[in-house]
């Protein structure tokens, strides 16, 4: 099981020696929505330490599904205070529970490593960007209560699987 979720961003050809340099760690590389491959971003998913010179580390506090690492990736990012934390803990342990959506793979909980913020980001993989703007279309979207409340600084962002190794 996935503990840790290493991310940083750069060039193809930045990213390309970073692979090159550690060739027995995991690593997915995640374009822009988009063609935009000017500022890719590379995820190191071995678990062992970062050996990242920037970048962000997160611990996986949760997770469900089973991932392949190719698709459509959507971060959600938000920030839950102490007083509704309880109630954020609950809703997220029953929608990983509970039915997932047509084309949805996985679902990590992630939260910064080494960090007592309220920040948290949400990882859904999907199979393609048509079900998961379906889903984000349907009365069962997990985020509604979230996006609508500025308090939570909600923000999203979307990536596409791309194999830099040709």
């Amino acid at each position: 099981m996935l503990k840790q979720v290493y991310v940083t961003y750069g060039s193809k050809e930045i990213l390309k020696n970073i692979t090159a340099e550690f060739p027995d760690h995991k690593f997915v590389t995640l374009a822009p929505n988009g063609a935009d491959t000017s500022n890719l971003q590379l995820l190191d998913i071995t678990g062992t330490d970062n050996i990242f010179k920037s970048g962000v580390g997160y611990d996986v506090k949760n997770s469900c599904g089973d991932i392949n690492w190719h698709g459509f990736f959507n971060y959600n990012y938000l920030t839950i205070y102490p007083e509704y934390l309880n109630l954020f803990e609950r809703r997220i342990n029953s929608w990983f529970s509970g039915p997932k959506a047509d084309g949805l793979s996985a679902v990590y909980l992630l939260k910064r490593s080494q960090s007592d913020n309220n920040n948290y980001v949400v990882l859904t993989v999907w199979n393609g960007p048509q079900y998961y703007q379906r889903w984000k279309a349907d009365d069962s979207y997990f985020f509604a209560p979230y996006a609508n409340i500025t308090t939570h600084n909600f923000h999203e962002s979307n990536y596409e699987f791309r194999n830099i190794t040709g």
